[in-house]
């Protein structure tokens, strides 16, 4: 019986990487060799032992699958087989990307467009595939999205960094929100124009502000959220992606009755599956890889509980994969 490594959260929540035995898969599962997983707040969250998160520990967090089928037990799936897995309970019900084997269920499992690399689907992985989800939304509101007013918070993050660079494909007019008006990081995407997020975190009273914007991509919820739907224009579209200020909105009715604004949530967990393939089909269309990469960093298994601890303090930017 083969041993494979796998980055594990004990339930005092001490993370260790430990050799497992691999098991073969049962019936209507899929047993995946990984070739990649990436890091993602949640899967921060999942090692700190964040309330919620995890059904029951200990377990193998990484809600992010980029590899090649071993073994199956499923007629949809071939050994050899490139494929994707994301969401659902990955990483928090089943054992997850943080190792070097999986046995997923066949039907969270889909084959991986044959125009993306593994690695680039790794990049993408939930942060892009939450940013697609977001734009596919938005193209569908407004039918086409070349010079649209675009407002994407928490922009060095995962989502908002890959939501600037498939915009722009859109050819839409994109400003972000940042901590900073200038680093090394914000060069490699592309925006118009930048606000500091302290603008969208201030109290105001008034039920609506000057429309600034046509649509947003909220990473960021709470207070920047409730700034942000004053601000958009008549029969505009939010969507909201992220809670990392706050998992509450204060807001009046006025933007939605008088502006006939609508506030869309994105879920990646819970996607429909021809959702999903129609999303990672989107993503396989992106033809700036080069650009995508810039944004990326790859790490090992033993260097993701550190990795966690900076993104949890926000400390990181882009796009972490890890590599097997």
């Amino acid at each position: 019986m083969i041993n494979y490594q796998a980055l594990e959260i004990d339930k005092d929540f001490t993370a260790q990487i430990i050799d497992k035995k691999l098991l073969d898969p049962k019936e209507g599962e899929v047993q995946i060799k990984i070739k990649y997983s990436s890091l993602n707040y949640k899967d921060a969250l999942a090692i700190k032992g964040h309330k919620g998160i995890v059904r029951e520990y200990p377990q193998i967090p990484g809600i992010d699958v980029f590899g090649t089928v071993s073994k199956s037990k499923s007629e949809k799936f071939e050994e050899g087989e490139e494929v994707i897995a994301s969401g659902y309970e990955i990483g928090t019900g089943y054992a997850g990307g943080f190792a070097e084997y999986v046995n997923l269920p066949a039907e969270i499992i889909v084959k991986k467009p044959k125009k993306l690399s593994l690695k680039n689907a790794a990049i993408f992985g939930t942060a892009g595939f939450t940013a697609a989800s977001s734009v596919l939304k938005l193209k569908k509101h407004f039918k086409k999205l070349n010079n649209i007013e675009i407002l994407v918070t928490g922009a060095k993050g995962g989502v908002g960094s890959l939501a600037c660079l498939l915009l722009k494909k859109e050819q839409a007019n994109i400003t972000i929100s940042s901590r900073e008006n200038k680093s090394d990081f914000l060069d490699k995407i592309p925006f118009n124009n930048i606000i500091n997020s302290s603008e969208l975190l201030t109290d105001n009273p008034k039920p609506l502000l000057t429309r600034n914007y046509q649509a947003a991509i909220d990473n960021l919820g709470g207070k920047a959220i409730e700034n942000i739907i004053k601000q958009i224009d008549e029969h505009g579209m939010i969507c909201s992606c992220g809670n990392i200020c706050g998992d509450i909105i204060n807001t009046s009715s006025f933007p939605f009755i008088l502006r006939g604004i609508n506030l869309q949530g994105i879920t990646s967990a819970n996607e429909k599956y021809q959702q999903r393939i129609e999303i990672w089909d989107y993503l396989a269309d992106f033809d700036n890889f080069n650009q995508l990469e810039n944004i990326a960093q790859e790490i090992s298994l033993a260097e993701i509980e550190d990795s966690a601890k900076k993104m949890l303090l926000g400390k990181h930017s882009g796009r972490i994969i890890v590599k097997f």
